[in-house]
Formats: C-alpha cells, sequence, structure tokens
C-alpha cells in the first residue's frame, strides 16, 4: 500500500536503554491515525534515519510523497539524501510550539 503522507517523530530516551522509540504515522482510509511502522534507534543521526527511511521504503514498495517531520536536522538531512522525490514538510505543531 503506497501511504502519499506520512509522519515520522521520535521519542527522547524515555526507557531505561535510552532507546528513542520513532513512529511512523499516516491517515487510514477511515480518517483515523494509524500507525505503520515503528522504528528503536540508539542516537538521532543523518545515518541512523537514512536507515529508518531506506527500511521503512523497502518495507512499503517506495518513498512518501510527503514526509512530516518536527524540523530536526540530521532527520531532514536523512531526508534528502533517501527520499529524494519526496517533499519534506515541517509539523504545525512542532513550528508554533517554537514560536
Amino acid at each position: 500500500m503506497k501511504h502519499k503522507v506520512v509522519l515520522y517523530d521520535t521519542t527522547y530516551g524515555t526507557n531505561r536503554y535510552r532507546l528513542q522509540l520513532g513512529l511512523v504515522t499516516s491517515i487510514a482510509p477511515s480518517g483515523h491515525t494509524a500507525i505503520i511502522a515503528i522504528s528503536l534507534v540508539a542516537d538521532q543521526t543523518a545515518e541512523t534515519f537514512q536507515w529508518v527511511f531506506r527500511q521503512f521504503a523497502e518495507m512499503i514498495g517506495s518513498e512518501p510523497d510527503v514526509l512530516i517531520t518536527d524540523g530536526d536536522r540530521a532527520m531532514a538531512a536523512a531526508a534528502e539524501e533517501e527520499w529524494v522525490r519526496t517533499k519534506h514538510l515541517l509539523c504545525c505543531w512542532h513550528v508554533a510550539k517554537n514560536v
């Protein structure tokens, strides 16, 4: 199934292993939020995010048309490197929170 618009966000070290939980979410045909993939990563480097994005694209068979993130620079660099045809947008909640 092609997910045209996905949101990827990670938590910060909220477990005893200090791993960040990443969620790839999208909107299901029912209009509800759907978690379509998860990641557990030890760091938030561009290389790690590249690996996550590569695995996700392999899982669904293509890259999404639009990726929404919180503006993390490493995540943006990874998206630009791995998903060259994907438009990267910033989450309006995160933008408003930082104003």
